[in-house]
C-alpha cells in the first residue's frame, strides 16, 4: 500500500512539473560542455583542551580530511558530476565482525542529470548524491567558512545517499527537489538479502531566494548577486526501515551515520524481541533561512538552521532538537565570522549522557593568500558537551567519538578545540 502511495505521489509531482512554464537558471546552458577536472586539498590541524585524568590535557593531531578531486560536465544536454575523496574519514572502509567489506569508501558524488521530457529546468538525478535536507550539509566541503560542520550536522544531519531524485526550478526564485534513496548511507556494496518492505527514503526540500549560479544541492553561503539577497527553506525526511537479513537498513548505514541512529546512543533500534529486531522509523525535518547584504567592501551573510530528528519504534523512541547560526563577513583577502549551535537530546544517549543541552561557539579567521589558496582558523569551544573516561587510558570527547559511550564512565566536561586549515584549490 505505502509503495503504491509513494508511486502515485511521484507520478502527480511529475504531472505537476509537466505544467509548469520554461524559466530559471539553465535556460542558455550549452548542449554538450567539458568535461572539466578540479578538487581541491584541506589539511587541518587541532590544539585539543580536556581534563583527563590519565594522559594529557592538551593534544595535538594533523589530519587529512579532505581531498577531493571532481570531474563534471554537459553531454547531449544530460549534466554530469563524479567526485572522489582520497584521504580521511571519508575514504576508510568500514569494518564488521567478520573482517572487512565493501570496497574502498572514495565514492562521493557520481550522477547524471536527464531533463525531464517536454520542460525546462527540470531535471531527473540518478546516482550518488547529497540527500536534500538542511542547508549546512548542503553547503559544499569547500565553501564552508569554518574548519569543520558544526554538533548539530553530526547528531541529525543527513549528507549523501544513491536514488533518484526530480528536482526543479520553475522560476529564478523558486527551487525544488523530491529524492527517494536507500537510507543506507553512500557507497554500499550489494547484498541479496531476505527483506521486509518499510517507506522508502524519502526527502522533499523547498527553496525560496536566487537560484541563478546556485545548486539546490550544493548551496554556497554567499551572496549570488550585488543586492540583498533573503533564502528559505525547509525541508522533511521519512523512512520506515527495512528488515534485511538479520539487521535493518538504519542500523547498517554505511557512513557519515548520524549519531541520532547509532546503536550506542539510540538502545531501540538495537533492540530485540524474540531474538529479531523491530523495524523503526525516522523522520528530519526543519528549517533554514539566509541573509545575504552585498557592501562595497565585501559581503555580510547571516544563516540560520533548526532541525528536529525523531526515531522511535514498538521499543519506544529518542529525539534530537539541534539549533545553529552563524554570522561571516568577507572581505577581499580576510573573513571574519561566528557560530553557535546547540543541541537538546530526548532519551539519547540514555541516563549516562542526560537530556542537558550541549553547547558550541565557534570564532573564525580566513586569510585568502591568493585566489585558490587560503588559510581558516576557528575555535570550538564545547559546553558541557559528554565525554567517555576509559581507566588507565584517557578520555574520548563523545562528539569526536560517539561510539565510545559504552564506557562505564561519561560525565560532562567544556572542551576547547582550536582548529586550523589550508585549502588550495585546482
Amino acid at each position: 500500500m505505502r509503495t503504491r502511495l509513494t508511486g502515485g505521489i511521484l507520478a502527480l509531482i511529475a504531472l505537476l512539473l509537466w505544467t509548469l512554464p520554461a524559466a530559471g537558471q539553465d535556460k542558455d546552458q550549452p548542449k554538450n560542455e567539458g568535461p572539466v577536472v578540479h578538487g581541491f586539498i584541506r589539511p587541518d590541524w587541532v590544539i585539543q583542551n580536556v581534563d583527563d585524568p590519565f594522559r594529557d590535557d592538551l593534544r595535538i593531531y594533523h589530519f587529512l580530511s579532505r581531498t577531493r578531486v571532481f570531474l563534471k560536465g554537459t553531454y547531449e544536454g544530460v549534466r554530469y558530476r563524479v567526485e572522489l575523496g582520497l584521504s580521511g574519514p571519508e575514504a576508510e572502509i568500514p569494518v564488521s565482525r567478520s573482517g572487512f567489506w565493501g570496497m574502498p569508501q572514495i565514492l562521493q558524488d557520481f550522477y547524471a542529470d536527464v531533463p525531464f521530457p517536454g520542460v525546462e529546468n527540470v531535471y531527473v538525478r540518478l546516482g550518488q548524491f547529497k540527500v536534500p535536507a538542511g542547508a549546512e550539509g548542503l553547503t559544499y566541503s569547500a565553501d564552508m567558512p569554518f574548519v569543520e560542520r558544526s554538533i548539530a550536522q553530526k547528531f541529525v544531519g543527513l549528507l549523501r545517499d544513491y536514488g533518484a531524485a526530480l528536482h526543479a526550478y520553475p522560476s529564478e526564485n523558486v527551487s525544488l527537489a523530491l529524492a527517494v534513496q536507500t537510507g543506507l548511507g553512500r557507497s554500499i556494496p550489494n547484498r541479496y538479502l531476505p527483506e521486509v518492505f518499510g517507506f522508502p527514503f524519502v526527502t522533499a526540500r523547498v527553496q525560496f531566494g536566487p537560484n541563478q549560479g546556485h545548486d539546490l544541492f550544493r548551496l554556497k553561503p554567499m551572496p549570488s548577486g550585488d543586492e540583498l539577497e533573503v533564502r528559505l527553506g525547509a525541508n522533511i525526511t521519512y523512512y520506515k526501515d527495512v528488515l534485511a537479513g538479520h539487521s535493518t537498513a538504519l542500523r547498517v548505514w554505511n557512513k557519515e551515520k548520524p549519531i541520532l541512529l547509532q546503536s550506542g546512543w539510540n538502545t531501540y533500534i538495537d533492540q530485540r524481541e524474540a531474538g529479531h529486531l523491530k523495524a523503526g522509523e525516522l523522520l528530519i525535518g526543519g528549517g533554514d533561512i539566509a541573509l545575504g547584504y552585498p557592501t562595497a567592501q565585501g559581503a555580510l551573510w547571516l544563516e540560520g538552521q533548526v532541525t528536529y530528528g525523531q526515531y522511535k519504534n514498538d521499543f519506544g523512541d529518542v529525539a534530537v532538537t539541534a539549533v545553529r547560526a552563524q554570522a561571516t563577513y568577507s572581505l577581499e583577502a580576510v573573513a571574519f565570522g561566528l557560530r553557535y549551535a546547540l543541541v537538546q537530546l530526548d532519551d539519547l544517549g540514555g541516563a549516562a549522557v542526560g537530556d542537558d543541552p550541549i553547547h558550541e561557539v565557534t570564532p573564525m579567521l580566513t586569510y585568502r593568500l591568493q585566489k585558490n589558496v587560503k588559510i581558516i582558523l576557528d575555535g570550538s569551544i564545547l559546553l558541557d558537551v559528554p565525554v567517555a573516561v576509559e581507566d588507565g587510558v584517557g578520555v574520548y570527547v563523545l562528539t569526536d567519538h560517539p561510539e565510545e559511550i559504552g564506557m562505564e564512565t561519561i560525565e560532562r566536561q567544556n572542551v576547547i578545540n582550536l582548529r586550523a586549515a589550508v585549502q588550495i584549490n585546482f
